[in-house]
């Protein structure tokens, strides 16, 4: 009897000097929380779980025996329920909520081998959701020693090459490689080399480390006129030197996209759900809410593009922070061609097509590129984006994409520029709807057709 109220004895005093130690604690590390918590920017659910959990046990400390048992309780409860929620989310979400990118010391940040992701489509866009599968090599599709195809072409690019929102076997990737087959070039594998939110700049630096190892007989790149010029500046892994040739940025700062990616990689997956959850709500809400002016979004792309210019060129800003996951429409390009922004962006694209263009020569490879332009210069009206042709008089819907084009033809790099393949057809049926600015497998199957035509043609690989 005397052990068990002396055992009673020794957990009250326990309680009353652990918990409030460890509540006061919970509660420090709440707001000195790590950004893994989603505390930095702002005060995210991490910290307010560690807040809850903090002030449960502060109050044991100062509660009778009875009320001290229940708060108890409820924190261990608590806890219980979060670590439950933790191992059912890894174990049957892991491809829902896992970390999509890993940081990469040359190209900033990269798809891990082995990588699986859902990739969930809007209503518009028919709801499914696509598995994305990365292989042992670090591309989209299966491992390349279950393939048949002894000869290789390696189409390289950006998000509009990854497809997410795409099945494998209708990506342009795999559609190419089907045009090829009916060319009666059945022995031909196409590697899907695209990386979302890649620009030409990190793409030419993959090339070098990547074709070496590669069987490959020919290289497709795949450029995007709606992003792929500003890249470079927000990358900032080049810049024009003194002398105006391009040369890497010795003193680019990643650490802040090193730490950004690093902390995506550990944060738990009940803060993942959260945030999925809380992006699904407001991306509802926003739909309800009115858009507004359609010049409204290219009128802020415009200015995110001079600011962007200012920071890297004028500024020498080298810092390289988690925007650059995010790409948007090249606006200076479009609809100030004239401006200082929009001339050294050509110039870096002209640079860099150059020594990608090069290295294929030293490599022996042929290349071909595809021209792809936004929507908001392909579709005549486009509901989520267009320009005041009167306040921005010098735009013209084709421009971007021909500035690709001339810089292609001047370098002797063949291409097909599908805003000039388009004609008179209708652009809106290639790309997906709901405001995702990507094509549709029709636009990757269109695509496809052309660049096929244009390998045969060209007899770039026989």
């Amino acid at each position: 009897m005397e052990t068990t109220k002396g055992l009673r004895t020794a957990a009250n005093l326990i309680l009353r000097a652990g918990a409030p130690t460890l509540g006061a604690l919970l509660l420090v590390g709440a707001f000195l929380a790590d950004v893994a918590l989603h505390g930095s920017p702002g005060f995210g659910l991490g910290q307010w779980i560690l807040v809850a959990v903090g002030c449960c046990l502060l109050a044991v400390g100062f509660s009778s025996a009875e009320w001290r048992g229940r708060i108890t309780l409820l924190s261990v409860s608590m806890v219980a329920s979060i670590v439950l929620c933790e191992v059912v989310l890894r174990l049957v979400a892991g491809a829902r909520l896992g970390s999509i990118y890993v940081y990469d010391r040359d190209l900033l940040f990269a798809l891990p081998a082995g990588t699986r992701e859902y990739y969930s489509n809007l209503p518009e866009n028919g709801g499914n959701e696509v598995l994305v599968s990365i292989n042992s090599q670090g591309y989209r599709g299966p491992e390349s020693s279950e393939t048949t195809g002894s000869r290789r072409i390696i189409v390289f690019g950006d998000s509009y090459v990854l497809a997410s929102a795409t099945a494998d076997e209708r990506t342009f990737a795999t559609q190419l490689q089907a045009k090829m087959g009916v060319a009666g070039l059945e022995d031909l594998h196409v590697i899907n080399a695209g990386v979302s939110g890649y620009g030409l700049d990190q793409t030419y630096l993959r090339m070098q480390r990547e074709l070496g190892r590669q069987r490959a007989e020919m290289i497709v790149l795949v450029v995007y006129a709606g992003n792929d010029f500003g890249d470079p500046v927000r990358n900032k892994l080049f810049r024009l030197d003194s002398f105006g040739a391009l040369a890497l940025n010795s003193d680019i700062d990643t650490d802040s996209i090193r730490e950004h990616l690093e902390v995506a990689g550990r944060t738990p997956y009940v803060i993942r759900a959260w945030d999925l959850a809380w992006q699904g709500l407001l991306a509802q809400w926003r739909k309800g809410m009115p858009r507004g002016s359609p010049y409204r979004a290219t009128e802020a792309f415009l200015e995110a593009a001079r600011s962007d210019y200012r920071n890297y060129v004028v500024r020498l800003d080298n810092r390289v922070g988690a925007e650059v996951l995010e790409d948007y429409y090249d606006a200076d390009v479009a609809m100030t061609p004239d401006s200082e922004s929009a001339k050294y962006k050509i110039r870096v694209m002209y640079d860099i097509l150059s020594a990608i263009r090069a290295l294929a020569t030293s490599r022996h490879l042929p290349l071909a590129m595809l021209i792809v332009p936004h929507p908001i210069d392909a579709i005549v009206g486009y509901e989520w984006g267009q320009v005041d042709v009167k306040k921005y008089p010098s735009y013209v819907r084709a421009g971007p994409s021909k500035i690709v084009r001339d810089i292609a033809d001047s370098l002797g790099i063949p291409n097909v520029d599908l805003m000039e393949s388009f004609g008179g057809d209708s652009p809106a049926r290639y790309y997906l709807r709901g405001g995702d600015p990507h094509w549709n497998d029709a636009g990757q199957r269109f695509a496809a057709e052309q660049m096929a035509d244009l390998i045969v043609a060209k007899r770039l690989i026989d």
